[in-house]
């Protein structure tokens, strides 16, 4: 059935996960929780002021923060490897990774008063060999941008997905490359063990 791959692939397998959280913080500024303090004030205008502060944030560790915010977040990653004949191996298969791992990750914060939507971002890493594995990594804007009265681009509370604009605009990329070492790849540097020495 995967003659497309040729005659040694034994099976392909795909492997989905998707994941659900939710998070909830209250807001810490509310006098019932004591992070936060107000002390009232008039400025050289003779206007009364009411200032807010903290007298936890210059400690070590500093203080809650202020704003509650209750966002659900969705995670999807995607495995995708296949089986293959092969004489070296004791079992007769082996496999191989095609994509090791394809992920997106995004939230929704249900107390924003606007742009609930987060970024989106996406990744994907290959395994090309034992050694070498290459991984990218992109993020999506998901809002249109309008011009304002300065003719300077901004964000507007729009979904382009749901403008005809596609699912977001992509804002970032970036690539890493690894590479990793174990006591073979010295062997094959360096050359192999002397087996008559027996060292």
């Amino acid at each position: 059935p995967w003659k497309v791959f040729g005659d040694k692939v034994q099976a392909i397998r795909h492997v989905f996960t998707p994941s659900i959280s939710l998070s909830y913080r209250p807001d810490f500024s509310t006098p019932e929780y004591g992070f936060y303090e107000t002390y009232s004030y008039r400025d050289e205008y003779g206007k009364d002021m009411v200032y807010t502060y903290s007298p936890y944030s210059s400690m070590m560790f500093g203080t809650a923060p202020s704003g509650k915010s209750g966002s659900l977040g969705f995670d999807f990653k995607n495995n995708l490897e296949m089986k293959v004949r092969s004489d070296k191996d004791s079992t007769g298969v082996r496999k191989v990774s095609l994509i090791d791992d394809l992920g997106i990750n995004f939230s929704y914060n249900m107390m924003a008063d606007s742009m609930k939507w987060s970024m989106i971002n996406s990744n994907i890493r290959l395994k090309l060999s034992k050694s070498y594995t290459l991984s990218l990594n992109a993020t999506w804007d998901p809002y249109l941008y309008e011009l304002d009265e300065n003719n300077n681009p901004r964000k507007v509370d729009k979904l382009r997905i749901l403008n005809g604009k596609g699912f977001g605009k992509l804002y970032s990329t970036g690539t890493s490359f690894s590479y990793s070492v174990n006591q073979d790849t010295f062997k094959k540097l360096f050359g192999k063990e002397d087996e008559d020495d027996g060292k």
